[in-house]
């Protein structure tokens, strides 16, 4: 890899169940820092199937995943996957994934203590530049779903992962919060040179990407947008 990509995906291929169509399809393609990656495609077609393979959480049927340094997280031990998982990805989920007994705070610090490394000045940045500031005592189920969004993100992010993955992260909020979220994770790229990947519904979503990879029956498109740096 060269020195300043993050992620390569190589000739990747998944089947479910030994099904005769595969849900993904000898997919390729590189991430470089700063590089934001938006995944499109109807539903069904695959978009979280390679998100879940990116972020090391599934191991694909064929091909493989590299990340800065060469590293191929599907030759790691369990264990050694696990702590990379933990240390170099942020992952979104769509229903937030908050847990119910913890603080918005302490849901956000969670992944810095495990790994006893907590940046307490980074995390007020990131919490004060999502909005958070009044949130961080109050429980999930005490916050709007566009905090508990923002708080997901605060989470994902204030690791400093190399990667940060989103799995349409707009999908279960309205039109006011999830155009909030969108301007989030563009506000996030800009401003910490996060890397992005993200899958979505929305095109004008997607165009705001410097790259879209576009998915049908599994079989991907890879497409650059030339206007993405003037976002």
């Amino acid at each position: 890899m060269l020195s300043d990509e993050i992620l390569s995906v190589v000739n990747v291929t998944h089947r479910y169940n030994e099904r005769e169509i595969p849900a993904l399809s000898d997919i390729s393609f590189t991430l470089r820092k700063g590089e934001m990656l938006a995944v499109t495609g109807a539903s069904g077609a695959g978009k979280s199937t390679l998100l879940k393979i990116a972020g090391t959480f599934l191991k694909p049927t064929a091909g493989d995943v590299k990340f800065e340094g060469g590293i191929l997280p599907y030759a790691l031990s369990q264990s050694r996957l696990q702590k990379f998982r933990r240390e170099q990805i942020g992952f979104v989920e769509q229903d937030f994934a908050l847990i119910d007994v913890l603080t918005a705070g302490e849901n956000i610090m969670l992944a810095m203590q495990l790994e006893g490394c907590v940046n307490y000045r980074f995390l007020f940045d990131v919490t004060s530049h999502l909005g958070l500031d009044k949130c961080l005592d109050r429980y999930p189920y005490e916050l709007s779903r566009g905090e508990q969004q923002r708080v997901a993100i605060a989470r994902a992010v204030a690791k400093k992962p190399c990667l940060l993955i989103a799995d349409e992260p707009t999908a279960n909020l309205d039109r006011s919060n999830g155009e909030k979220v969108e301007e989030l994770l563009w506000e996030i790229n800009l401003r910490y040179g996060q890397t992005v990947i993200f899958a979505t519904h929305d095109k004008s979503f997607a165009d705001r990407a410097t790259k879209r990879l576009t998915l049908s029956d599994g079989v991907a498109v890879l497409s650059t947008n030339r206007k993405a740096n003037g976002r």
